[in-house]
């Protein structure tokens, strides 16, 4: 496994590895940029805790019906 670059050195840093995060970082990459770094608290994903993975959302969705 290669050195993860600190915040401080890359150019552009995405914190949270959420559904928007991994977008971004997708895009940006996809565009040209080269120097992205991808910052979560977690070290599995999705984190257990995330809002993608709350329960209440999917018990609620027949509400929105």
């Amino acid at each position: 496994m290669g050195t993860i670059p600190r915040p401080h050195d890359a150019r552009i840093v995405i914190i949270g590895a959420g559904c928007f995060g991994v977008s971004t970082a997708f895009h940006l990459l996809s565009r040209g940029h080269t120097d992205v770094t991808l910052l979560d608290r977690s070290s599995t994903l999705p984190a257990p805790d995330a809002a993608s993975n709350d329960i209440n959302r999917s018990q609620c969705l027949h509400l929105l019906l």
